[in-house]
């Protein structure tokens, strides 16, 4: 992964080219009320082909111009250096999951929050990771991978619900 030091979205990096990118919030300057989602970013945004944007910054962006140019955006709030709740991370990755979608992830920084994030969808996509995995993906506290574990472990409990049945379905 090559990480950009563009000025708009700095530490820009696709973690699955043209599906999925990471990176800081656009124009950052060190803190979540510095995003600035300004036509220049937006337009950054369409060259890249992003159509779909999640951001997990504590404030919400106020101006509708990514709606003006058919980009998605969900706005997940959390706190820096907290973790995404469960419903948060599935939510996240049911905005991530059309096909059609090219996303972008960001948090301030582009590190914690949203490393959290990306971690979320390789589990959720079948992926299993290790606390290395997590930390390697950006992840930063303990809460962060506190998260992680508790969604990998509904995940391998829904995934054995369906293998049982699966099984059922064999016997009868």
């Amino acid at each position: 992964m090559t990480t950009s030091s563009d000025p708009i979205f700095q530490r820009f990096v696709w973690v699955i080219p043209n599906r999925l990118a990471r990176s800081s919030a656009p124009h950052y300057t060190g803190n979540d009320e510095s995003q600035n989602m300004d036509d220049a970013a937006i337009e950054y945004l369409v060259n890249q082909g992003i159509n779909n944007v999640i951001s997990l910054n504590h404030f919400p962006l106020t101006d509708g111009g990514l709606q003006r140019r058919s980009i998605k955006y969900l706005h997940l709030p959390v706190a820096d250096f907290t973790a995404p709740t469960i419903y948060q991370l599935r939510q996240a990755y049911e905005s991530y999951l059309p096909a059609q979608r090219t996303t972008l992830v960001y948090c301030r920084y582009g590190q914690g929050r949203t490393g959290t994030v990306i971690s979320a969808f390789m589990l959720l996509s079948g992926n299993q990771l290790t606390h290395n995995d997590y930390l390697e993906l950006g992840v930063e506290r303990q809460e962060q991978i506190d998260a992680l574990d508790e969604l990998a472990k509904e995940i391998e409990i829904s995934d054995g619900d369906i293998r049982d049945e699966k099984n059922v379905k064999d016997e009868l």
